[in-house]
């Protein structure tokens, strides 16, 4: 059964040490871990910046590197998709810690977190004298994908087993960067390469359907694409790209402005732009509705 941002308190990200060396990385003196893998599905697509993360290890019970909850943290951003590694550096890269090499070529999607690891683990045997800690989705159902989690219920249990969560701290993941295709969350390297390949793919998708496309991104005219048709219908459309799933996106004063004046405005989403692109078209409508004042620019010269 689906679940909900209500149900969740806090994600579970899980780690298993034959795949991924997390004996390894802690002998080599890390103690946090700034980003891991998650499955490309809705659960993905509900994970937001300053929602607390648990790091899990799987495994057995006992030994090196006991089952049970390693670190916890937050999430930092918005997760989003690789870009194809080509360059033997940073393939080297990939294998510092992977012991599974055909499994890491496999990853494509990750979330950004600021996890603090422990120096002993809450084992999961010890998790296990706790009643209502027994139904975990980790416990009962294991080989659930990345990301697992915990129920508020189940966290308020969980929460005098370990230390004092630390205080989520925000980072440049979480900053609204402004550039030439609009606003957006995110770093603005990620975000060009989101943009570049929502472009592309909106471009695409309108000359399939018998559109001449012109590009008017670098104009300020509050859309990206003029689209044409033969009996000379018009859409003016602006493009925004994403890397997971969740459909929030930023729009420009400018943007919006011209979505309440202009009939022939609309707004393309294109969703996981990076791995598997979706593009799903809004009239002005149902986009002004749905949007609701972010931040108010001050002039304090």
């Amino acid at each position: 059964m689906p679940v909900e941002r209500a149900d969740i308190a806090a994600w579970l990200l899980k780690c298993n040490p034959q795949v991924w060396n997390l004996e390894a990385f802690l002998a080599d003196g890390n103690d946090y871990i700034d980003s891991w893998s998650v499955a490309d599905n809705y659960r993905t697509g509900l994970m937001e910046p300053g929602d607390r993360v648990l790091f899990w290890v799987s495994g057995p019970a006992a030994g090196a590197m006991p089952r049970g909850i390693w670190g916890f943290g937050h999430v930092t951003g918005y997760p989003r998709a690789t870009v194809d590694i080509e360059d033997e550096e940073a393939e080297e890269g990939r294998e510092d810690y992977w012991l599974n090499l055909k499994q890491a070529a496999r990853v494509r999607f990750f979330v950004p977190v600021y996890v603090t690891l422990f120096d002993k683990p809450v084992a999961a045997t010890s998790l296990m004298k706790t009643p209502g800690l027994r139904s975990l989705e980790v416990v009962r159902a294991p080989q659930m994908s990345n990301p697992s989690f915990i129920s508020p219920d189940e966290l308020e249990l969980l929460t005098p087993l370990m230390p004092d969560w630390p205080e989520h701290q925000p980072t440049g993941e979480e900053e609204i960067v402004v550039g030439p295709g609009g606003a957006g969350f995110g770093d603005p390297l990620t975000n060009l390469e989101v943009e570049e390949a929502a472009m592309e793919h909106g471009g695409r998708h309108f000359q399939n359907l018998g559109w001449d496309i012109e590009d008017v991104s670098l104009q300020r005219a509050g859309w990206d694409l003029t689209c044409t048709k033969p009996n000379s219908e018009v859409l003016h459309v602006e493009v925004k790209g994403l890397s997971g799933w969740q459909r929030v996106v930023l729009l420009t004063a400018n943007e919006v402005t011209v979505a309440g004046e202009d009939k022939r405005w609309r707004l393309a989403v294109v969703t996981r732009a990076l791995s598997s692109p979706e593009l799903a078209l809004l009239e002005p409508g149902p986009v002004l509705s749905a949007t609701t004042p972010y931040l108010h620019r001050a002039d304090l010269r």
